[in-house]
């Protein structure tokens, strides 16, 4: 169910040149964890869990303790979509009233600069996560059972 998601949510991304100052610091922290359309026990527990912790995240680099660690390159596609877009591509994989909105994402902003990051070993590229929301203070990571781990 998420590999459909993270598959249909990276629709209108495209192989774009990081845009400038993209990732405002190198060094962030686990802030917050939640689940906009609700997920499961355990998926909530781990990510509460995460809360504290330590992640490098760069133009090059992508490293957290809950992502498997890339063992080539990280890389990035970037683009820029009306929120209600990108609410709309995450809900496709959802059934039933639970949607994701603006609201349940806690996006503010009616656009939002969004990323698929992407792991390159031996000349092929895997994903490692997708980025809901890059701001100067946050960023919001898309994560297994509909959730969302914020950094700051």
């Amino acid at each position: 169910m998420f590999t459909v998601a993270l598959a249909a949510s990276c629709s209108a991304l495209a192989q774009n040149a990081a845009p400038t100052g993209a990732f405002a610091k190198t060094r962030w922290v686990v802030a917050d964890g939640y689940c906009p359309v609700g997920c499961a026990a355990l998926v909530s527990d781990f990510i509460k869990a995460q809360v504290g912790t330590a992640v490098t995240l760069s133009n090059n680099q992508f490293s957290a303790p809950f992502l498997d660690p890339c063992s080539g390159t990280v890389h990035f596609q970037y683009a820029t979509l009306e929120t209600r877009q990108l609410a709309s591509e995450l809900s496709q994989g959802l059934s039933g009233k639970k949607q994701f909105t603006a609201e349940n994402m806690r996006l503010a902003s009616p656009r939002v600069l969004t990323a698929l990051a992407l792991c390159n070993s031996d000349g092929s590229d895997s994903t490692m996560a997708r980025i809901l929301s890059i701001e100067p203070d946050r960023i919001r990571v898309l994560f297994e059972g509909w959730s969302i781990i914020e950094l700051r």
